[in-house]
């Protein structure tokens, strides 16, 4: 989460505004510029609230056709969203998603859903 990602610069003593947020482009990307630009100016809300300083304060949309860490993201929420948010009704399908999630949950940090490639 953003969150994570703020809490990471600060533990690291990083210099503020030193992490960058690369995103897929998304039809929604002005709408979710402005929402980022809210949370910086006026802090998230909710159990775990910060300004996320240590982000940088533009989203750096792109294409995920050609960015291959960003093809690489899209696939692996695209497997979680279909083992924990989905109903698989195809015995073979919900075998091989579960194969895949099996590489994948081993490369996740403490459960936390941090993956580190």
């Amino acid at each position: 989460t953003l969150q994570r990602l703020d809490k990471h610069g600060e533990y690291h003593q990083m210099a503020k505004g030193s992490i960058a947020l690369v995103a897929d482009e998304v039809d929604l990307s002005n709408e979710l510029q402005h929402q980022f630009a809210g949370y910086q100016q006026f802090g998230t809300r909710g159990y775990f609230p910060r300004d996320l300083s240590y982000l940088q304060p533009e989203i750096d949309f792109r294409d995920s056709k050609t960015e291959a860490g960003l093809q690489v993201a899209d696939v692996m929420v695209y497997m979680y969203r279909r083992r924990y948010a989905h109903i698989e009704t195809n015995p073979a399908a919900a075998k091989a998603v579960d194969k895949i999630m099996k590489v994948i949950n081993r490369r996740i940090i403490n459960g936390h859903g941090c993956w580190t490639p």
